[in-house]
């Protein structure tokens, strides 16, 4: 069992303050954070039984984990670390492509690499265990899905995820609200402090129903791993930046063209007139965004009144 004796987990002050005042309101907590209630150990066995190479009964076992916990105490460290471990144990492999900071993203990933129509279409129940068993993929969900949360797409996407979960042999660990809620976690693990001078991270673990049981202490991801995360993310950060830029561009265009088909836009002649029909029509707009939008609109008229294409007009202008 993890030595705990010397160990310093610390989230920042105001998080340690908070973590106190939760335990002296809660017993369970205080008892769970408690060194009495390690149990690191039968953490570890729990995954060695699910997916280890000794595991010879062929059990269809998989893993689900759903991590939560203040920024900066070491959620996606022990994420990380745990994918890592319990593929190693399988014999598997876990690269940074198996990190993934989005539910799609995750989906392509998963098929991907688990080749998923050979797998479901495998009738032996021991084949298709040993096609999937140990796989380990991690789920950093750094934004809402693209088509917002309760839609339809949004919804499928959940449901496949979900359905995949269920049905492979696999070690599936995320930090995502969405999932969290699903009611298909084995575990539950809150982040509370890392200990960066002895390489070590703590965590609350939960039951499936949320009841506090005890605490795991893991080392943290692997420095190589831990890199090529950080870069990964940095890349996925910045495009999802651009794309927002590039939706915000799409919806101005698309508010133009609306504008430019209303009666009450088209007999405007001034451009004080227009700038208030757009005032009225979206009031919710800021001085800067009134104007590109009228902008726009003046744009599609040009282009309109030269018998030109609207979007490449657009395009002409913006290069």
């Amino acid at each position: 069992m993890t030595e705990t004796k010397y160990l310093n987990f610390e989230a920042s002050p105001l998080q340690d303050l908070f973590f106190k005042w939760r335990c002296q309101d809660e017993p369970l907590l205080k008892k769970a954070a408690s060194p009495t209630r390690n149990l690191t150990e039968f953490f570890m066995n729990d995954i060695d039984w699910r997916f280890g190479l000794n595991n010879k009964k062929n059990r269809k076992k998989n893993m689900i984990i759903a991590l939560f916990g203040e920024p900066g105490t070491g959620k996606t460290n022990t994420m990380i670390y745990l994918s890592e471990y319990t593929a190693l144990n399988a014999n598997k492999d876990f690269e940074i492509n198996d990190i993934c900071f989005s539910k799609t993203e995750l989906l392509l990933r998963m098929k991907d690499k688990l080749n998923l129509k050979q797998v479901m279409k495998t009738k032996s129940q021991k084949e298709r265990i040993e096609l999937t068993r140990g796989f380990a993929f991690a789920l950093d969900e750094q934004k809402r899905g693209n088509f917002g949360v309760g839609s339809y797409r949004e919804d499928q996407e959940v449901k496949s995820i979900v359905d995949i979960f269920r049905k492979l042999q696999t070690f599936n660990c995320f930090i995502s609200p969405e999932l969290s809620n699903m009611n298909i976690c084995h575990y539950f693990l809150e982040a509370i402090g890392i200990d960066y001078e002895n390489g070590y991270n703590k965590c609350i673990l939960y039951n499936h129903r949320m009841k506090p049981q005890g605490h795991i202490i893991t080392k943290l991801a692997s420095e190589a791993l831990w890199h090529e995360y950080e870069e990964k993310k940095d890349r996925f950060i910045e495009k999802t930046v651009e794309q927002k830029d590039n939706i915000k561009e799409v919806n101005m265009l698309d508010n133009a063209k609306r504008l430019c088909a209303s009666p009450l836009y088209k007999i405007a002649k001034a451009k004080q007139e227009k700038q208030n029909i757009i005032r009225m029509t979206y009031p919710n707009l800021s001085v800067t965004e009134n104007e590109s939008l009228y902008y726009f609109t003046t744009l599609i008229e040009r282009a309109k009144k030269n018998n030109l294409s609207i979007d490449d007009e657009i395009k002409k202008e913006l290069k």
